[in-house]
């Protein structure tokens, strides 16, 4: 049987996932430094062939803008997610799958403007307080990319189509 505590700190991984989305897509960085551990795995390898590493919080939310907030608008929905709460319930894991839309406003070409990626969100949470917090974030594609991929590229390095 689940207990009342267990289903608040289910609750909590959740909302911190789903804050995680809605700062990106808000460009919302001072909030998504609020949702990370000072250090934090990141596996971008089977999403943009990004070595896996361990980096500031710092520069991860400098990560987060340079790719996010280069795009007109991003739209990342989150779901099925799967929370399982280690023996001592101040560590968590959680996968969600992403569904997440990027648009360029500019791009000569509407068909050139989008790039929808598919897939999932691996985290590894650690409960620092009240707080849930990142540790590790593993970003894995599960399908082809959809609409023009060389857009994270191009907005990663300041480009535009």
């Amino acid at each position: 049987m689940t207990s009342i505590g267990s289903l608040a700190d289910r609750l909590a991984v959740g909302e911190v996932v789903a804050r995680l989305a809605a700062a990106q897509d808000a460009c919302d960085w001072a909030g998504l430094r609020l949702l990370l551990a000072d250090r934090v795995g990141l596996d971008l390898s089977r999403h943009l062939g990004v070595p896996a590493g361990e980096i500031s919080a710092e520069d991860f939310v400098d990560r987060a803008r340079s790719v996010a907030g280069g795009f007109t608008a991003t739209h990342h929905l989150t779901a099925n997610l799967v929370v399982d709460l280690e023996a001592d319930a101040d560590r968590a894991s959680c996968r969600a799958h992403v569904l997440a839309h990027h648009h360029l406003r500019d791009a000569p070409d509407p068909h050139d403007a989008v790039c929808v990626m598919h897939g999932t969100w691996d985290l590894l949470l650690r409960r620092t307080g009240t707080r849930w917090l990142v540790e590790e974030l593993t970003v894995a594609r599960t399908a082809p990319l959809e609409g023009n991929a060389d857009l994270y590229t191009r907005t990663a390095t300041g480009g535009r189509l």
